[in-house]
């Protein structure tokens, strides 16, 4: 298996986790959902690419 799709995705569910803990609704203004849940899903996609770009320069470094 790809080691670059195994880190991504288990940092895609790491960050699923970490995001649903924040109350985003307090943020947005009153009936703005999409605009919600578009902030939400960027937010979750770039924390997967950060996180999972560090674990592997992390790994290949220390190869």
């Amino acid at each position: 298996m790809n080691l670059k799709i195994l880190v991504y995705g288990i940092m895609l569910l790491i960050s699923v986790f970490a995001v649903s803990g924040i109350n985003i609704n307090n943020i947005f203004k009153t009936n703005h959902i999409w605009e919600a849940r578009v902030f939400t899903a960027l937010l979750i996609m770039g924390l997967t690419y950060l996180s999972g770009t560090l674990i592997l320069e992390l790994l290949y470094i220390s190869i």
